[in-house]
């Protein structure tokens, strides 16, 4: 994705609904992110959905929960301040140390 590539952020907009879509992942796979003003969050899951569902695109969507996330953020190693390391914890002892 030569054309948005990893950390790039900007605006857009989604039917009438201005957005930000940042190209980023917490499970280690393509993925993005969207900021979405909260009154418009049903309408723009309605309308990747709808697009989601369409066979013409094939994107084979399907709808996961938080945990399916975490699963996915464990298994690819990445770390959340907070949860898997601490202000007691090193990035040595963390398993963060450059190889």
């Amino acid at each position: 994705n030569e054309n948005f590539s990893f950390g790039d952020s900007k605006e857009i907009m989604m039917g009438n609904i201005n957005i930000r879509i940042s190209r980023i992942t917490y499970v280690g796979e393509l993925g993005y992110e969207l900021l979405i003003p909260q009154e418009y969050t049903l309408n723009v899951y309605n309308m990747i959905s709808l697009i989601g569902k369409n066979p013409k695109y094939n994107y084979n969507l399907k709808d996961c929960g938080y945990y399916a996330i975490e699963s996915l953020r464990l298994e690819k190693g990445y770390r959340a301040f907070g949860k898997d390391v601490t202000r007691e914890d090193n990035p040595i002892n963390a398993g963060l140390q450059f190889q």
